[in-house]
């Protein structure tokens, strides 16, 4: 499916999934790119003790990594071979949160919005007005 331009992401809480589960073996074995985002420093030990991906300097990074709900998520980035990596901070615009909710409170005040205007742009113009991110 690469060929065809299609990539899969993984996620998990739990880094030992990709070490201690056949189906997290594979992943992590063909993954190209590695996002990290606020994650104990218990987790990030487990990853630099089962793997050759984190050095010291990324490890400490990471670990440094805050995310603050509703404001921003501290990121960091890096490829396989270490030749490409960085540290950015995302912030979620109104727009961003109500085209895409995650979590079961902001789904349900969208699907409420699209209740109360048929037009979908009319009900996100009404989100993002009504319930601002921050």
């Amino acid at each position: 499916m690469r060929k065809r331009g299609c990539w899969l992401i993984t996620l998990t809480p739990r880094p030992q999934n990709y070490f201690d589960l056949e189906v997290g073996k594979a992943f992590w074995g063909v993954a190209d790119n590695f996002v990290f985002l606020q994650m104990s420093s218990d987790n990030v030990d487990y990853i630099a003790e089962k793997s050759s991906l984190l050095d010291e300097a990324s490890r400490e990074i990471i670990r440094s990594l805050r995310t603050k709900k509703g404001q921003y998520a501290e990121v960091f980035f890096m490829n396989k071979s270490k030749t490409r990596q960085g540290a950015f901070r995302f912030r979620q615009t109104a727009y961003d949160r109500w085209m895409s909710p995650t979590n079961a409170v902001d789904a349900m005040e969208a699907l409420k919005a699209l209740e109360q205007f048929p037009d979908k742009w009319e009900a996100l113009e009404y989100l993002v007005k009504s319930w601002p991110v921050g």
